[in-house]
């Protein structure tokens, strides 16, 4: 996700982030679809990790707590940036816990793609 930053670092922040979001729902309009594309992975980052978190369910507190840690659109660029490599780490550490108690047994956690797209920590699209 962190695919080019100076690329999407206008299409986030407190102003542009609800702008780009309205104007990808405005019928007729013309929409970058590499934007359209991130603000998509930016919203299944959020969803993934939650449920990497939880399992599957959770309150509604929870549910703030945990999305107040995740990169959003609307957060400064700076600040999607530093929630996305918080993000990356804790996912790490989920995973590590998950392999920990799943010793012996089938591994539960899917594959990494899920079908979706991916991106290096350097911001690089991966295949």
């Amino acid at each position: 996700m962190q695919k080019d930053f100076s690329a999407w670092k206008d299409w986030v922040g407190p102003a542009s982030g609800r702008i780009n979001q309205l104007s990808m729902k405005i019928p007729g309009g013309s929409v970058d679809p590499n934007m359209a594309e991130f603000f998509s992975e930016a919203q299944a980052v959020e969803n993934r990790m939650i449920r990497a978190i939880t399992g599957a369910q959770m309150s509604a507190q929870e549910a703030a707590r945990i999305k107040n840690q995740l990169p959003t659109v609307i957060d400064k660029p700076e600040v999607f940036m530093a929630k996305l490599k918080a993000t990356q780490r804790n996912l790490v550490e989920i995973i590590s816990a998950m392999q920990i108690s799943n010793m012996g047994s089938a591994p539960t956690t899917r594959p990494a793609s899920g079908g979706r797209i991916r991106y290096d920590t350097s911001g690089n699209r991966i295949p």
